[in-house]
């Protein structure tokens, strides 16, 4: 029997963007993986921020855009970790 780990389909990248409350000019961007973007802003908001981030407002959030050398990778890594098991019957 072989055994193979389910690729299942690409989560979205998503993008939370936040600007400083101090400047209003100073952006930062945080990526979360997930199915959509209701799910993503609930990450971010559960999101353990450290004390840098006190000064940051959320602003709005945007799919990642797509690379094709990104995928490339991702898909790479993905295989990487299929486990193939051979058992005996």
């Amino acid at each position: 029997m072989i055994s193979v780990a389910e690729l299942s389909e690409p989560m979205t990248t998503w993008v939370g963007v936040f600007v400083s409350n101090l400047d209003g000019k100073t952006i930062r961007e945080l990526e979360v993986e997930a199915d959509d973007e209701e799910t993503a802003i609930v990450m971010l908001d559960f999101y353990e921020y450290d004390e840098t981030w006190q000064q940051y407002s959320f602003v709005g959030i945007h799919k990642k855009r797509w690379n094709w050398l990104t995928a490339l990778f991702t898909a790479f890594k993905k295989l990487r970790f299929i486990n193939l098991s051979f058992k005996k019957i």
